[in-house]
């Protein structure tokens, strides 16, 4: 594994330092979004709904603790697909087709358990984990309705993500 890492490291091709990009691309959007999401609740004053990944939103838990300064309705849901497989769409995926196991140590990072339930406590937020598309429904109807921020840990399966995610783009490109 250390190999590839060296290989990767060293790799000045475009596709990797593009890749270099997207990932601090995404790491910015992250940060943005917690303060873009207080920013932009705190200015409608209407309840808000943010969605987030599950590493973008671990990635920036220290502004969670802003979050708690909204008066008002403010949800975010937390999509959780086992940790970072947004990466199974971007070229480094393949980078490390011949070693799956350094790709799943390398970019799948799952949450551990009962994180983010940690942090909402940590932050006095509230916190909800539907079991069903039903009891998502009903959990955002009601924290929508709560007078502060409610963090929702939604779980997907990845490959059934990513399958839909397929099904979307040839859908929009017809």
């Amino acid at each position: 594994m250390s190999k590839i890492v060296a290989r990767f490291a060293k790799d000045e091709s475009g596709a990797t330092a593009i890749e270099y990009g997207l990932i601090a691309a995404l790491i910015a959007v992250a940060i943005m979004a917690g303060a873009g999401a207080l920013g932009t609740s705190l200015a409608s004053k209407s309840p808000t709904t943010v969605v987030l990944g599950d590493v973008s939103a671990l990635h920036d838990a220290g502004s969670f603790h802003l979050l708690s300064r909204a008066k008002h309705p403010l949800v975010v849901v937390v999509v959780d697909d086992g940790g970072g497989h947004i990466f199974d769409a971007l070229p480094i995926h393949d980078y490390f087709r011949t070693d799956r196991e350094a790709y799943r140590e390398l970019y799948l990072t799952p949450p551990p358990e009962g994180c983010l339930r940690g942090i909402a406590s940590a932050f006095s937020l509230g916190y909800r984990e539907p079991e069903s598309t039903q009891t998502l429904a009903r959990d955002l109807v009601e924290a929508l309705s709560a007078p502060n921020t409610t963090v929702m840990r939604v779980r997907v399966d990845a490959a059934a993500s990513r399958a839909q995610r397929a099904a979307l783009q040839r859908i929009a490109q017809e």
